[in-house]
């Protein structure tokens, strides 16, 4: 897997995103280091958490882009999934451009909870894991 600067996977957390020295490898996680292409990977978000290999990669960022897939592949079919989603990511858009206020972040822990117990979408339950 490689040495990563921080991760949150699986539900343990090492390692801390303000660190720009890597860590020892991790056990257990078996991602590549490059794409098929060369590519270094520099950050991973998934089903079961966030690795962070490159100090430059914003995790903000990349939960905003993790967000606006999540509000894409959403069937809209409940209202936690449809409005939750959409809430999240204008949070996320108001933080990514310098507006965000503290309580942005009471709202997100807000609405997590919600869309993580929605019955009919699968992805929602990787809503709650890198936040957790």
């Amino acid at each position: 897997m490689g040495r990563v600067i921080f991760s949150s996977w699986a539900g343990s957390v090492v390692g801390s995103p303000e660190s720009e020295e890597p860590l020892a490898e991790i056990q257990g996680l078996d991602f590549p280091e490059a794409f098929e292409d060369g590519r270094k990977v520099k950050a991973f978000m998934g089903w079961n958490g966030i690795i962070l290999r490159d100090p430059s990669v914003s995790m903000v960022d990349m939960a905003r882009e993790y967000m606006k897939r999540a509000q894409q592949e959403s069937c809209g079919q409940c209202i936690p999934c449809r409005m939750g989603t959409r809430v999240l990511l204008e949070i996320l858009e108001r933080i990514c451009r310098g507006e965000g206020e503290v309580s942005d972040l009471e709202g997100c822990r807000a609405f997590i909870p919600a869309i993580s117990l929605s019955p009919t979408w699968r992805f929602r339950q990787s809503l709650k894991r890198p936040g957790a």
